[in-house]
């Protein structure tokens, strides 16, 4: 049987199938964008969350990137349902130096592949 697969050539990634961290310390103030492909295979979905580091707070604490939904906070969560590229901004702040996305395919075993890239504004 196949395994959905993450790799990567500006970052770290780690984790098994069908969860995978990409890790990639940043020197930028403003912004990073990432770079995503994906080609389903037997997937259905890509969900992908966004984590930072601050070690001006805390030096392994790692914060959740969140929206609004109403008044509610929440997890900013992205969903990706269909092959092809796709480019995210993240806004960040100076001193949150290292960025991780979380990628999950939507399933162990199937055979998708994603290629994750952060880019430096």
């Amino acid at each position: 049987m196949a395994a959905n697969t993450t790799t990567s050539s500006t970052g770290t990634v780690s984790g098994t199938d069908p969860n995978f961290i990409l890790t990639y310390k940043s020197g930028n103030s403003e912004a990073l964008y990432l770079m995503v492909k994906v080609t389903m295979g037997t997937m259905t979905s890509v969900t992908i969350t966004l984590d930072v580091l601050n070690p001006s707070l805390h030096a392994t604490d790692k914060y959740r990137m969140t929206a609004l939904q109403g008044t509610d906070l929440v997890a900013d969560t992205m969903v990706i349902k269909a092959a092809g590229n796709y480019r995210i901004p993240i806004p960040i702040i100076k001193s949150e130096t290292v960025i991780y996305a979380n990628i999950t395919p939507s399933g162990a075993g199937l055979d998708g592949a994603i290629v994750a890239n952060f880019m430096e504004a």
